[in-house]
C-alpha cells in the first residue's frame, strides 16, 4: 500500500506541473482532472490503511483533513 501511496501523491504533482504548461485553455483542465482524481485514488488507500490493524493511529488526522478539503 505505500508503494501504491507514494505513486499517487508523486504523480499529483507531475500532473499539475504539466497542467502549468498546458498548450490550450482545455489541455489545462484536462491536466488538471489528472491530479484530482490521484487525490481521490490517495485518499481511498489511505482509507484501506485505516482499517488495517498495521495502520499508525496517530495519523487519522491524515485522513480527516484530505476528506474536509476534497470536500470544498
Amino acid at each position: 500500500m505505500a508503494a501504491q501511496i507514494f505513486k499517487s501523491v508523486t504523480s499529483k504533482g507531475v500532473h499539475t506541473r504539466e497542467g502549468q504548461n498546458a498548450e490550450s485553455k482545455r489541455d489545462f483542465i484536462d491536466k488538471f482532472k489528472i491530479p484530482v482524481k490521484e487525490a481521490d485514488e490517495v485518499e481511498y488507500w489511505l482509507k484501506l490503511c485505516k482499517a488495517s490493524e498495521f495502520y499508525p493511529k496517530q495519523n487519522k488526522e491524515i485522513v480527516k483533513e484530505l476528506t474536509l478539503n476534497h470536500d470544498n
